[in-house]
């Protein structure tokens, strides 16, 4: 005798998606975005690094069947770093010390 029971199986279906579960990402992306730009504009570094946070969550939280939100969550990542990147070279560009590339005149 077989234990099992076939009339009691229930096939497995996938669960529904609601289509406002999926806008969270897309809205922080665009926050990401938007702070990313006023950071550059702006030069605000606090803008800018919480464009880069917004831009890392909405790109960890993403389903990877979302197109759309793929290609705004790299355009706010790369906009957040590009603007971090923009904000602080110029502490790697400046020279430490500036009386070496003053020009004296001749006979000092």
């Amino acid at each position: 005798m077989d234990p099992r029971r076939p009339d009691k199986v229930v096939p497995f279906k996938l669960p529904q998606i609601e289509e406002e579960e999926g806008d969270n990402t897309q809205i922080i992306s665009f926050i990401g975005l938007g702070l990313g730009i006023a950071g550059l504009t702006l030069k605000s570094r606090p803008a800018a690094w919480v464009s880069l946070f917004c831009a890392i969550l909405s790109t960890l939280n993403r389903r990877t069947a979302e197109g759309d939100s793929a290609r705004l969550g790299m355009s706010s990542l790369s906009f957040s770093v590009l603007g971090i990147a923009m904000l602080y070279i110029n502490l790697f560009t400046q020279p430490i010390n500036s009386s070496v590339f003053t020009p004296r005149a001749p006979g000092q």
